[in-house]
């Protein structure tokens, strides 16, 4: 088997993969950009099974001692090297235009984000959800199903190398979930969701499990009279299914992936702790916090049938009490050995560079059920 294709990060701004033939001197030299990308290998010119790697050039990374090379998430190998090569070509186009701020491009975006599901199987919904404007915005949709969107997109399906759902619903709702997911394997395209987890049955376990799938619940509490504060259901239940889950995917190459979500609120924060200890006994892989949104709609939130448990605007933190909450969470996470990132950390590494100041209008690009979007805001 000569191909293969490796799902990776590099942290500098552009460099090199060496790819050379032990005791040889043939040699493979690929490209690295910034960030994670996906990369074909045609190890075909090596005529050696033992090959050695190197990165050029090496990155010093803040309060790090060593010198990064690159994160490896995947190294798979592969029996046609078509997709993978598609992708990689286009990645490396996109990167380029990135950097130089092209206002017209001709790649492709290498992550897409779509609408999967439409519905939710809670009532009444979560305190914080802005369900009501959210589902008046996507009445007049032109997409019929995810099925129908993925046939759609095309060249754009066909370059993508992550898809994310960006849907209000509950993707497990899905009834083509095993087909969605089946489809994306085929095109080797991984997928972000975010679910509830009160639908991770043992028959929905199944379709998921070897999945190159990351699968987020949103938790928020580490007791069931917390959790109620946000929505209603029964915490011991989802961590069940949650600990279950991370259980079975042992035997399946550690797939899915498995974060668990924690809002950071004011209601909350000091549950973090015990929160924390109950998720590593869940087995999950990682933690991520986030935080309520603020906006125009703030001023409405405590007026929603479903927000009456939470008050909105006691509930959103100011940035400087969620910085400080942010550093402790890091603290106690790296004590107890678990990884924990932020969706505040979102651009952090362009805030010093040469190139334009976000990455999704070339990078990423928002088919949903509202419309086709360029960005987030």
């Amino acid at each position: 088997m000569h191909f293969v294709e490796s799902n990776l990060c590099y942290y500098g701004e552009k460099g090199r993969l060496l790819v050379r033939g032990v005791d040889c001197g043939q040699r493979l030299e690929i490209v690295l950009y910034n960030g994670w990308g996906t990369y074909s290998l045609d190890l075909s010119g090596l005529d050696r099974p033992d090959v050695e790697f190197e990165v050029d050039p090496l990155v010093r990374v803040p309060e790090d001692s060593r010198q990064l090379g690159v994160m490896l998430r995947s190294f798979e190998l592969l029996q046609d090297l078509e997709f993978a090569r598609t992708k990689t070509t286009n990645r490396g186009m996109n990167t380029e235009e990135f950097w130089e701020g092209k206002p017209l491009l001709l790649s492709y975006p290498p992550q897409l984000r779509i609408d999967r599901e439409t519905r939710c199987n809670l009532s009444p919904r979560c305190t914080y959800c802005h369900w009501n404007e959210t589902k008046s915005l996507e009445e007049e949709s032109p997409l019929r199903s995810t099925l129908d969107t993925i046939s759609r997109l095309d060249e754009f399906i066909t370059c993508a190398e992550q898809i994310v759902d960006c849907g209000y619903g509950e993707p497990l709702l899905n009834p083509d979930l095993p087909q969605i997911l089946d489809e994306f394997k085929a095109r080797r395209i991984r997928l972000e969701m975010t679910s509830k987890g009160v639908l991770l049955t043992p028959d929905i376990r199944k379709v998921l499990l070897g999945r190159r799938l990351t699968l987020y619940v949103s938790v928020d509490s580490a007791t069931g009279v917390g959790y109620r504060r946000y929505r209603h259901s029964s915490l011991d239940k989802i961590l069940n299914n949650l600990r279950d889950l991370c259980i079975e995917k042992r035997k399946y190459g550690a797939l899915p992936r498995v974060i668990v979500s924690f809002i950071a609120m004011s209601s909350n924060l000091e549950e973090f702790e015990p929160f924390l200890e109950r998720m590593l006994y869940t087995g999950i892989d990682a933690i991520k916090v986030r935080s309520l949104f603020s906006g125009r709609w703030c001023e409405s939130m405590n007026g929603w049938a479903s927000s009456r448990r939470l008050n909105y605007r006691d509930d959103l933190l100011e940035m400087e009490a969620l910085a400080e909450f942010l550093d402790k969470a890091r603290a106690l996470a790296h004590s107890a050995g678990i990884s924990i990132v932020s969706e505040h950390d979102f651009g952090a590494d362009l805030e010093h560079g040469r190139g334009p100041l976000c990455r999704e209008p070339w990078q990423s690009l928002y088919v949903l059920n509202r419309g086709i979007l360029p960005c987030c805001f």
